[in-house]
C-alpha cells in the first residue's frame, strides 16, 4: 500500500508525462509535488515505486515514466474527477440534439474530447436485430453495391455488398422498391427466416421483380436448400412464362437456367445440370450478338459477358467435380477465362493449370494474387494439387473461418471440400477431418 507522499508524487509525475511527453526527473518532481522533500528523498520514493513496477526508467541517468500497471493504480486510486456543476450540465445536454441521432454521435465525441483534452471516441451499440425503414441500393463499380439503411429512428447505415454479377441502376432500384414496399419495419433476421423457411407464395402472387425472386432461390441454394431453391426458381419461370412476360426478361430467363443448373449439381445430377448450364451459354451468347448488332453500350455488354463467364465455370465445376472428367472442365474453363481476368479467374486459372499438370505456370500465378478471403478454397484447391498440404489445409482452413456464412452455409461448404476431388491428397490428413468434419454417418 502506497503512503500519501508516494501517492502524490506517482500522481504528479503521470500528469507532468501525460502533459511533456518526456521522462519525468526529480527536479520537476520537486517543483510541481508541493512537497518539503529533499532530491534524495524523493529519488529513494522513486525507487521504491520503480521496484512496485508502477513507474520505469527508459534508460540510465534518464527520468522515470509510468507503466501500464501506474497507470491502472492511478485511474482507479488517484484520479479526481471534477463534478460537472448544473449549469454546465444543462449546457452540455442542450448541445447533444437529441432529436438527431447522427448529431448526438459528433457532439458527443466533440464534447468528450473537450472536457478530457483526449481525441474522442464514440460507438453506437452493436443492435441484436436491425430493423429497416428504407433501404437503397447504389452501384459503386462491377459487383460492388453500396447498401444505405434507414432505421425507424432516423440512423443511417452504409454497407458495401459484393455480388456474384453486375447489377443494372434499374435492376437496383426495382429491388429496393419492392423490399421498401413488402418489408419496411421488419428486421433483416425475420426477412431471412421468412425466405429460408419456404413461406413465398406471398412473393410470387405479387409478382415481385424477378431480380429479387432470384437473389432469395440463391439464398436457398447457399443454405444446403437445393431442392427449395430450384422449387422457387421454377415457379419463377412458369410464373413469368404464364404472364407472357418471360420474353421480355431474357437475361432472367438465363440466370434462372444458370441457378436451376446449380441446384442439379448440388443434388448430384450433373447430366441435367449440364444441360440447363448449356441452355444459358447459348442464350447468352445470343443476347450478345444482339447487343453488338444494336450498338449496345460496353457496360451492358460487360453484363452478359460476366453472366457467360459465371455459367461457363458452373460447367467446368459440375465437370469436375461430378463428372469426374478433367478435360471437359478444362475445356470450359478455357472458354470462361476469354471473357474474365479478374481475381477470381486468375485464382481458377492456376488452379486449373495444376490441375493439367502445369505445376510451375501454376505456381507463378499464386505469386502473383493476394488472395481475398472470397477466393480461398480455390487457393486451398490449387496447393493441394500443388502437393502443398500445409499451405492447402491453412487456406481451407481460413476459408471457413474468414468468410461469413449462415451455418447452413457453411455446412454446405464443408461437406463440397470433403467430396471435391482437388483436396484428394490431404483427405487423409487428420487436420482435414478437423476443418471440415467426417461424412454422415462416419
Amino acid at each position: 500500500m502506497l503512503d500519501k507522499r508516494a501517492q502524490i508524487l506517482l500522481k504528479t509525475l503521470i500528469e507532468r508525462y501525460i502533459a511533456e511527453g518526456q521522462p519525468i526527473g526529480s527536479r520537476t518532481l520537486s517543483r510541481h509535488a508541493g512537497l518539503d522533500l529533499s532530491p534524495a528523498t524523493i529519488r529513494n520514493v522513486m525507487s521504491d515505486l520503480e521496484e512496485m513496477g508502477l513507474i520505469a526508467s527508459p534508460h540510465t541517468s534518464a527520468g522515470r515514466v509510468p507503466t501500464p500497471l501506474g497507470y491502472r493504480f492511478f485511474v482507479d486510486s488517484l484520479l479526481v474527477v471534477k463534478e460537472i456543476g448544473s449549469g454546465d450540465l444543462h449546457q452540455l445536454e442542450d448541445q447533444l440534439h437529441p432529436d438527431n441521432p447522427q448529431r448526438v454521435i459528433q457532439s458527443a465525441s466533440q464534447l468528450l474530447s473537450q472536457l478530457t483534452n483526449f481525441a474522442g471516441v464514440v460507438m453506437t451499440p452493436r443492435r441484436r436485430s436491425l430493423t429497416f425503414r428504407q433501404i437503397e441500393f447504389l452501384r459503386l463499380s462491377e459487383k460492388r453495391v453500396l447498401l444505405i439503411v434507414v432505421t425507424p429512428d432516423g440512423d443511417v447505415l452504409n454497407r458495401i455488398l459484393f455480388t456474384d454479377r453486375e447489377y443494372s441502376p434499374a435492376e437496383l432500384v426495382s429491388a429496393a422498391n419492392y423490399i421498401n414496399q413488402n418489408y419496411s419495419g421488419h428486421s433483416f433476421e425475420d426477412i431471412r427466416q421468412r425466405v429460408t423457411s419456404g413461406d413465398l407464395s406471398a412473393l410470387l402472387e405479387t409478382r415481385a421483380p424477378s431480380l429479387l425472386a432470384m437473389a432469395l432461390s440463391r439464398a436457398l441454394r447457399d443454405e444446403g436448400k437445393d431442392e427449395e431453391a430450384r422449387a422457387l426458381a421454377e415457379k419463377v419461370r412458369a410464373d413469368l412464362d404464364a404472364s407472357g412476360e418471360l420474353k421480355r426478361f431474357l437475361l432472367v430467363e438465363a440466370e434462372i437456367e444458370m441457378t436451376v443448373g446449380s441446384t442439379w449439381m448440388d443434388s448430384n445430377d450433373p447430366s441435367r445440370a449440364e444441360v440447363e448450364l448449356v441452355r444459358a451459354v447459348e442464350r447468352l451468347e445470343a443476347i450478345e450478338k444482339a447487343l453488338v448488332e444494336r450498338g449496345a453500350s460496353p457496360g451492358d455488354l460487360g453484363i452478359v459477358r460476366g453472366m457467360r463467364a459465371s455459367a461457363l465455370v458452373s460447367l467446368a465445376v459440375n465437370a469436375n467435380v461430378k463428372m469426374k472428367d478433367t478435360k471437359k472442365a478444362i475445356a470450359y474453363f478455357e472458354r470462361a477465362y476469354e471473357l474474365r481476368q479478374d481475381e477470381f479467374m486468375r485464382v481458377l486459372l492456376a488452379c486449373y493449370r495444376a490441375r493439367d499438370g502445369r505445376g510451375e505456370e501454376a505456381r507463378a500465378i499464386l505469386r502473383e494474387i493476394s488472395p481475398s478471403p472470397a477466393n480461398l478454397y480455390n487457393v486451398a484447391c490449387t496447393w493441394a494439387l500443388l502437393g502443398e498440404k500445409d499451405l492447402a489445409l491453412d487456406c481451407l482452413k481460413r476459408d471457413l473461418e474468414e468468410n461469413p456464412m449462415t451455418p447452413g452455409a457453411r455446412e454446405k461448404q464443408k461437406e463440397w471440400a470433403r467430396q471435391d476431388p482437388d483436396l484428394e491428397s490431404v483427405r487423409d490428413d487428420a487436420r482435414f477431418r478437423a476443418i471440415v468434419g467426417a461424412p454422415a454417418g462416419k
